[in-house]
């Protein structure tokens, strides 16, 4: 009976392990480009990979020196192309700089990049389209870049460059469908939503566009410079916290809102001054 339960456990581990990467199936250790990699096959007979690394016990990942300055994922591995990066593929490899992306990659893995404080670049290519939840968190990224085929950058709600407080801006290709950019703050399509004004952007004023309805949440997280924003009477829907925006002083709203917006949820702990404007 207890041989049985021990069995049931072991396998239900297993099951655990690989459901929280982006691939399913048990990996395959192959080396490319000087680097080991766990493999797993993806859709189409292409793969799913993530650096090889050792483990220890419950306290995550130890990466390997190898890992350190650039890094090139490789287009192909035994004739099959790299088309994934797995669930937390560099989980807080913390001396890793650089990433080159191979020109097949389509999809980028939940929290693949998260912790990585020394990457500074990434640039996706045109292949990518998909950005998994948290992809770049508490990364120290500056800039990025998305192509003409991305189409999702994970959950609205999953706050994608939270901690990223090294970020200066956000470009998008202009034939993107699905997302825009202006001054380097990231916007849905038409901005209508205001995705993310970077946390290290230049500058200590900013005039939100009128055609946006919708602040989403952790758009303003930890902005180190910005001091006043104005917000327009487009805005409905503030799902952020200005308090978390700590050297925001001034917050500039329309006349006719001043009194309703002193109470609102998005401006619970904020500590800097609340002024009305005539339109």
């Amino acid at each position: 009976m207890k041989q049985g339960y021990r069995l049931i456990c072991m396998a239900l581990g297993l099951f655990l392990l690989l459901a929280g990467t982006g691939c399913s199936a048990a990996p395959e250790a192959v080396e490319a480009g000087g680097i080991l990699w766990f493999c797993q096959p993806a859709s189409g007979g292409t793969l799913c990979v993530e650096p090889a690394y050792d483990s220890l016990g419950d306290t995550g990942r130890i990466f390997r020196s190898d890992l350190s300055g650039k890094v090139i994922v490789p287009e192909e591995i035994d004739g099959k192309p790299v088309t994934e990066l797995a669930d937390r593929a560099f989980f807080e490899s913390e001396e890793t700089t650089e990433i080159v992306l191979g020109e097949e990659i389509r999809t980028i893995g939940k929290e693949c990049f998260y912790g990585c404080t020394a990457l500074r670049t990434a640039e996706l290519p045109a292949s990518v389209r998909e950005l998994g939840e948290n992809a770049f968190s508490k990364s120290g990224i500056e800039r990025l870049s998305f192509p003409e085929s991305l189409r999702t950058i994970g959950r609205e709600d999953s706050l994608p460059f939270y901690g990223c407080q090294s970020l200066k801006e956000i470009l998008v290709d202009p034939e993107n469908l699905y997302y825009f950019s202006e001054g380097g703050v990231l916007f849905s399509k038409k901005k209508k939503t205001l995705l993310c004004y970077p946390a290290a952007k230049q500058g200590s004023s900013y005039v939100i566009p009128d055609t946006v309805e919708k602040l989403a949440p952790g758009s303003f997280w930890m902005c180190t410079n910005l001091e006043t924003l104005t917000i327009p009477a487009s805005v409905r829907k503030m799902e952020c916290r200005f308090a978390d925006c700590h050297a925001l002083k001034m917050l500039m709203v329309p006349e006719d809102r001043l009194e309703d917006d002193q109470e609102h949820p998005a401006l619970e702990g904020f500590t800097g001054k609340l002024e009305g404007y005539t339109r």
